[in-house]
């Protein structure tokens, strides 16, 4: 993260490379080995299609998918709540998203995540996490709540 007394410009274009064109953009933004500063930068670019590709990068930092789970752009929010590194924080917030699709998403990565062990819970100070057995699996999954575990 840059430090707030610094004053370079945002945008790709002008701080990383001046003769970046588009095809470059999205080829960086999809990279797995694109830097985190530069995932930062793209993340910011007002086209969509750029930040759908940061969204779905595995190597996006948790922090740039808890931006782009606010970002316009409904398809956007849809990766993030599709990435397996997006914070279980997150997903419940886009429990709420008014797109029904970006909503989905998250109901299905909160449950995915749920009967995978809990496997993308975060641990939190002083919260005690709970995994319940293997054998309540085997009950409906619809009589299970979402977040149990949490």
């Amino acid at each position: 993260m840059r430090k707030e007394n610094e004053r370079m410009p945002r945008r790709l274009g002008a701080f990383v490379a001046p003769s970046m064109d588009e095809e470059e953009m999205m080829r960086r933004a999809g990279a797995v080995t694109t830097d985190e500063e530069t995932i930062e930068i793209l993340a910011e670019e007002p086209d969509s299609r750029i930040r759908l590709k940061v969204a779905a990068n595995p190597a996006t930092p948790v922090h740039v998918l808890e931006e782009l789970a606010r970002d316009v752009d409904p398809e956007v929010r849809m990766l993030v709540a599709a990435s397996r590194h997006t914070p279980i924080a997150v997903l419940r917030m886009q429990l709420y998203d008014m797109n029904p699709y970006v909503k989905r998403m998250a109901i299905n990565s909160l449950a995915l995540a749920r009967f995978k062990n809990c496997s993308r819970a975060r641990p939190i100070a002083g919260v005690k996490v709970t995994v319940p057995s293997q054998s309540s699996f085997s009950n409906s999954a619809s009589r299970m709540p979402v977040g149990a575990c949490w």
